[in-house]
């Protein structure tokens, strides 16, 4: 439920969040050492390097982070539910069947600087989560996101960047499985600091790397039905903040580097890590309850994953051009403390898109599909992406 890519996400986001970034503009003066007019800026440069070392729509993009959101969040969800079930009563066949809208913009500006690159970068997201109706719970809600980001080139292989986020998320929950139509809000929001580094190793691989720490609120509503009509209603408000950290090795091989690839076309391979810790403060509900969180006090989820990424070659040029791309891979949770009435640990990653690019401004079109290989949980997302270069 939250699930909703709580992301952010929320995204396969989008192919995400991510390629908000320009490749190639008209440059104007910005100061002593500018180039002339007309010629590409250091920075235009540094983001073309990066971007054809596969490393600028990892690090832009917040779709891995919402994939996982998602996940949390209906894990939680599902747990939350089941546990609160009178002991006797079977279970239902927990499902989750998610699809995602996702909408961002980002806007780049380069600043003057006596030594290196520096960029000042703006992004804001909204996701909206549309939940299949067959499913013991069914989401829907939309997460908003904003984010003012602070990026420093010391070379044009090598960039370091700090963030500032906000974040909020509302998710409703029909329990479809319930003849009287009992549901629940899950409502939160947050401010974060978000940490970025990126590296081209120049050898056909580069790094990405980045992290976040989210100090939020969450207040939770249930609506709760005991016969027609009559409603036992339970909620709380407590503290859950959350800390994200991502790794991802990304390789760059055009047909140079092996003759199978085609003429026109380079692949990116993927390989990486992520880690998600969850701290949940314990207070009582409406009830006299104690609750924190279905696992406690904190929730740990990590995923191993490793992709591959084909998409046509980006021209060294700032004139219109048409890139098609596709996605394939595999993910595996390597750990998920909310994994206790749904166990589909491994998820198949398919996905296709375009973008449309000219003078540094950017369209990208993506879905992306994520299916557990169980066949319990279903993620599909897809996404508009705008971004905007100065």
């Amino acid at each position: 439920m939250a699930k909703l890519l709580q992301s952010i996400t929320c995204s396969s986001l989008s192919l995400l969040l991510s390629t908000a970034v320009p490749v190639f503009a008209l440059a104007a003066d910005i100061g002593a050492g500018a180039p002339p007019r007309g010629q590409p800026s250091l920075g235009i440069l540094t983001s073309a390097n990066l971007s054809k070392a596969g490393l600028l729509e990892p690090l832009f993009s917040e779709e891995l982070m919402g994939s996982m959101q998602a996940r949390i969040g209906g894990a939680r969800a599902t747990d939350g539910y089941a546990t609160s079930l009178p002991s006797g009563v079977p279970q239902p066949n927990y499902r989750d069947r998610e699809l995602f809208y996702i909408a961002p913009v980002s806007v780049m500006f380069e600043l003057p600087s006596s030594e290196g690159v520096n960029f000042i970068r703006l992004a804001a997201v909204g996701t909206w989560d549309d939940g299949a109706s067959d499913t013991a719970l069914s989401n829907n809600g939309d997460v908003r996101r904003a984010a003012v980001q602070f990026f420093h080139a010391t070379d044009p292989s090598q960039i370091f960047g700090i963030g500032a986020s906000y974040e909020r998320r509302d998710i409703d929950t029909d329990i479809t499985s319930d003849a009287l139509g009992s549901y629940f809000n899950n409502k939160w929001e947050a401010w974060g600091i978000q940490g970025f580094y990126a590296k081209d190793f120049g050898n056909n691989w580069g790094l990405e790397a980045k992290a976040e720490w989210q100090s939020g609120q969450h207040d939770f509503q249930l609506t709760q039905y005991i016969a027609p009509g009559r409603v036992l209603p339970i909620s709380y408000s407590q503290n859950d903040d959350h800390l994200y950290g991502e790794v991802q090795f990304v390789g760059t091989y055009t047909k140079k580097d092996a003759n199978w690839i085609p003429d026109g076309l380079v692949l990116h391979p993927s390989v990486g890590i992520t880690f998600q810790r969850n701290y949940l403060e314990e207070v009582r509900n409406s009830m006299g309850a104690l609750v924190s969180g279905a696992a406690g006090r904190t929730e740990d989820y990590g995923l191993l994953l490793a992709t591959l990424r084909l998409e046509k070659e980006q021209a060294l040029s700032p004139e219109l051009q048409f890139l098609p791309n596709m996605t394939v891979g595999i993910e595996h949770e390597y750990v998920h403390d909310l994994a206790l009435f749904q166990k589909d640990p491994t998820y198949a990653v398919v996905g296709a898109g375009f973008t449309l690019t000219a003078y540094g401004q950017r369209l990208d079109v993506g879905y992306k599909l994520r299916q557990g290989l169980n066949g319990e949980r279903q993620y599909q997302t897809f996404s508009t992406v705008l971004a905007f270069s100065f």
